[in-house]
């Protein structure tokens, strides 16, 4: 007989809080956000450098990972690229004019 046998409905119960418990307690410590929590898993988003992901997915193994999906390395400017101003205002300038007469009846 296994672990699982042995346990009543109320061990089980207050085992499945303290794990749910503790994985959001290691969520806190590493800033990712809990995205769903189900009777039976969790969902967990993590946005850091590769180091400390490797460190948060070691932690969090002992619980059972299921699936883990990562990204590479992504880079987004903060500021409006140069020139695409000017392509936006031509764009609205009003060149491009629909002749009302072309459209279907309705």
């Amino acid at each position: 007989m296994d672990n699982q046998t042995k346990l009543t409905p109320s061990s089980l119960l207050r085992q499945k809080f303290s794990h749910l418990r503790a994985l959001t307690d290691l969520a806190k410590l590493f800033g990712a956000h809990v995205v769903d929590v189900a009777s039976d898993n969790v969902i967990m988003e993590l946005t850091a450098k590769p180091t400390r992901l490797d460190a948060f997915i070691k932690l969090v193994k002992p619980f059972g990972i299921l699936e883990a999906a990562r990204s590479g390395t992504m880079a987004l400017p903060r500021t409006p690229l140069l020139g695409h101003e000017e392509k936006v205002a031509e764009e609205d300038s009003g060149d491009n004019l629909i002749d009302a007469s072309m459209l279907p009846p309705g």
